[in-house]
């Protein structure tokens, strides 16, 4: 399996990752809790476990804040 995170450096994941934040300017899980915090990070939502078409899957991205990512990150979702 390659090395997906040279992936991160990419422009074509730095652009989908703009795009997504312009879409999804607030964290999808704050929004769910009726609070309203910036998107600072964009996640997997199914872990791409270093699968490339995973990675790429736009609909398995999702905008969420620092908070959020670093929790699901440290539970190894």
């Amino acid at each position: 399996m390659p090395d997906v995170r040279k992936l991160y450096r990419l422009a074509r994941w730095l652009r989908m990752r703009d795009e997504i934040i312009r879409e999804q300017p607030f964290c999808t899980v704050c929004l769910s809790e009726g609070r309203r915090m910036i998107t600072q990070e964009i996640d997997h939502i199914v872990p791409h476990k270093g699968h490339v078409d995973r990675f790429w899957d736009r609909a398995n991205l999702q905008g969420l804040c620092k908070s959020h990512h670093s929790a699901k990150t440290r539970r190894g979702e």
